[in-house]
């Protein structure tokens, strides 16, 4: 064993060796994951792909890791020796091309390098609280960098852009901690601060999807950056046009369809922008069939990764309230999405991905079941799509919900999808009653 008070590197056992987090280098990319340094289970910290910053180090101090475990050929790039680029900056090792993919008619899977085999399964089991707000912590602040980037943006003085690198390697980070959590993180009906709340949530749905179809975190994050940048030339279009409280006249909607092309012409004066973040800010909004904008592209026209982000865009901005309309119950929204899918507008693949990632009742929404109960999707059971993992409360008891896998109860199933649960439940005082439903939000 090295001495490690001359030198942080100690505990090589097979490939991966034991290391000072202290001495783990800011701004390189990581070409293999990182795990907590234990031997009784493997953890993962940071996924393949992913860009080593100070906040994600920071994070891991908070965590009570002050050391951590790196493949042993990743040593001397890590932890000493010269950065290949700057601290900050954007970049990733890409061992398979994403454009080999567009000309071929491969289906996506889950390899050995996916990031869906880190994911933490957490079976019938509530949310943490703890958790909770420390999601709703980071949601917050990602929303925050956001919009102050756009600003910028829009400014014309945007000259660091590893902020979108970061939050993107903080999802991936919540991904793998609690996917389900996430999830319900990103689901939330966006109410305020468009379009970078907008935005946010869906690179959040998107790299869920992503992770679900078997894609690696570089990918993720290539696909979260683009979805993170695709509404920022809306901020160029007229805001009485944006922020219309009727349906769109067919100029204005014209106009409406310009921001994709104003976005890329944005993102141009970027460095460090993956070609795959641009490809999918400017084709989110092209569909299969031909239908969509700004090109019309059809099918294997369109980069795989818009595809993704195409489901993921429109199923957020259904569930969410607009000037002239109502934001959709999320399960009304997942109807669209399948219909659209069958009407040729999106990627089939995909659409079964959102469904394995959310559900067909989806996560964070309300329901009814064949025993009278009402009560919150909390989880999914991935290809068991009608039968996710529920909270449920009997509507004359005042006693804590009881967290039940439908899977595994046969002849309880879902009857219906709720608006929300205040009906169906009795008065109840704020001693007695579960913190979810008398809280204003479920997330304070």
């Amino acid at each position: 064993m090295l001495n490690t008070t001359a030198d942080p590197i100690s505990g090589i056992v097979g490939e991966y060796a034991a290391v000072a987090l202290a001495s783990v280098r800011v701004g390189a990319t990581l070409r293999s994951p990182i795990y907590e340094d234990r031997d009784d289970v493997k953890v993962l910290l940071l996924a393949s792909g992913m860009q080593i910053t100070e906040s994600l180090v920071a994070k891991l101090r908070r965590r009570g890791n002050t050391r951590v475990r790196v493949h042993r050929q990743e040593l001397g790039r890590l932890t000493g020796g010269s950065a290949s680029r700057a601290p900050g900056t954007f970049q990733t090792d890409r061992d398979q091309s994403l454009e080999d993919e567009r000309s071929s008619d491969r289906r996506w899977s889950a390899s050995s390098g996916s990031l869906i085999h880190d994911v933490r399964l957490h079976g019938a089991t509530a949310y943490p609280r703890a958790e909770k707000r420390r999601f709703l912590s980071v949601f917050q602040s990602s929303v925050r960098q956001l919009d102050a980037m756009f600003e910028q943006l829009t400014a014309g003085d945007v000259r660091d852009v590893s902020k979108l690198s970061a939050v993107c390697s903080e999802s991936l980070m919540s991904i793998t901690d609690d996917l389900d959590l996430f999830v319900a993180m990103g689901l939330r009906p966006a109410t305020d601060k468009y379009p970078c709340k907008h935005s946010l949530q869906t690179a959040m749905l998107a790299m869920s999807v992503g992770t679900v179809l078997g894609l690696k975190a570089e990918h993720l994050i290539e696909l979260g950056i683009g979805c993170l940048l695709h509404d920022a030339g809306m901020l160029r279009i007229d805001e009485k046009v944006v922020n219309s409280n009727r349906p769109l006249s067919r100029v204005e909607f014209l106009e409406i369809t310009k921001h994709p092309m104003v976005t890329y012409d944005l993102m141009q004066r970027l460095a460090d922008i993956p070609n795959g973040s641009r490809m999918v800010a400017y084709q989110m909004h092209e569909r299969l069939n031909g239908t969509g904008y700004p090109r019309q592209r059809h099918a294997n026209q369109i980069h795989p990764l818009a595809k993704i982000a195409a489901v993921a865009d429109v199923f957020v901005a259904l569930v969410s309230p607009r000037p002239h309309r109502a934001g959709l119950m999320p399960y009304r929204a997942m109807e669209q999405i399948i219909q659209g899918t069958h009407k040729g507008l999106y990627d089939p693949e995909v659409t079964r991905a959102l469904l394995h990632t959310v559900s067909l009742f989806p996560i964070g929404s309300y329901v009814e079941t064949s025993d009278g109960r009402v009560g919150r999707v909390l989880r999914s059971n991935r290809d068991l799509y009608t039968q996710p993992v529920v909270e449920l409360w009997s509507p004359d008891s005042r006693r804590e919900g009881d967290v039940i896998d439908l899977s595994t109860r046969p002849g309880l199933e879902i009857v219906r999808p709720l608006g929300s649960l205040g009906q169906h439940l009795p008065p109840r005082d704020e001693e007695s009653a579960p913190d979810e439903i008398v809280a204003a939000d479920f997330w304070e």
